[in-house]
């Protein structure tokens, strides 16, 4: 029996399918890898300087401006100073933000009526300044107030604050004097003194936070008119 035509090219067709090699395995492309630039980093904050920048603590004011009229800066400041330290090497410290600040000193006259101090305003608005006379540290009896004093802005310079009653003291004993700000934005700030590694004023210290500073000392004088 003689096979059909149409069965005949059937098989013709899968026998030539068969011996047809396989069609390539597609090759996977190659992974790009990103380009990267080596960039040098620079420092954007500056280090510190621990001269100028002391250790913040939270001692709480020992004093607060009296409310007493404040009396108009005035140019004159002719007294008879016993303890000071004036020498100019200063970097500017907030007054609010850094209190309780002030000055330790020993006298050698038995009162003072006056203290100086250099003082610069930098608020929007007038600062009142006033000093208190602690007996002892700031922790210690304050012995008298100055008289506020109305500071315009943009001042800097040698500020006098007089004491309506002369504050009695004992020669040889320690005493501290405190400057006190009402501006609750700290716009006064008084001068310091550095001196590297001499003490400038050995019979006492800046006090800054209420804590001594050592080979520190405001700018200050405090005698008698």
């Amino acid at each position: 029996m003689k096979p059909r035509p149409l069965l005949l090219c059937w098989l013709l067709f899968m026998a030539t399918a068969c011996r047809r090699p396989p069609p390539p395995a597609a090759t996977p492309p190659t992974p790009q890898l990103p380009t990267q630039t080596a960039t040098a980093v620079t420092p954007t904050t500056a280090p510190l300087s621990p001269t100028t920048t002391p250790t913040r603590i939270t001692t709480p004011a020992t004093a607060t401006v009296t409310a007493v009229t404040a009396v108009p800066l005035t140019a004159t400041h002719t007294f008879t100073p016993d303890q000071s330290s004036s020498a100019y090497q200063g970097a500017l410290w907030n007054v609010s933000v850094l209190a309780p600040i002030g000055q330790s000193f020993v006298p050698t006259q038995n009162m003072l009526d006056v203290v100086a101090l250099w003082v610069k305003v930098n608020g929007a608005e007038e600062a009142v300044l006033q000093t208190a006379v602690h007996e002892g540290s700031l922790d210690g009896q304050v012995l008298g107030r100055s008289q506020p004093v109305a500071i315009p802005i943009g001042f800097e310079g040698a500020v006098r604050f007089g004491f309506e009653t002369a504050v009695p003291l004992q020669p040889g004993q320690p005493y501290t004097l405190e400057l006190l700000s009402d501006n609750g934005a700290g716009t006064a700030v008084g001068w310091v003194q550095h001196a590297g590694w001499d003490d400038p004023y050995p019979q006492g210290n800046a006090i800054v936070q209420g804590q001594a500073q050592s080979n520190i000392d405001l700018w200050f004088a405090e005698g008698s008119q």
